[in-house]
């Protein structure tokens, strides 16, 4: 299991309480250009919700339209 895996496993075993707390807590802490983090986890915390596996190559594939 490779540790990208890992984070996905950690993220979708989240309750949506714990993701609200993240990414409040998130946001206090981080500056405006540095929100890289979030938008990656937001796209794991959505391929959590849809049920499927974690697919590292759709996230890439997302980085390079420039959403993330």
């Amino acid at each position: 299991m490779k540790p990208s895996d890992d984070i996905f496993l950690l993220i979708k075993s989240m309750s949506g309480k714990e993701k609200l707390f993240f990414r409040k807590k998130f946001l206090l802490l981080i500056e405006d250009a540095d929100d890289n983090y979030l938008k990656l986890f937001n796209e794991i915390s959505k391929q959590a919700a849809e049920g499927n596996e974690y697919d590292e190559t759709k996230i890439k594939e997302e980085t390079i339209r420039g959403s993330l």
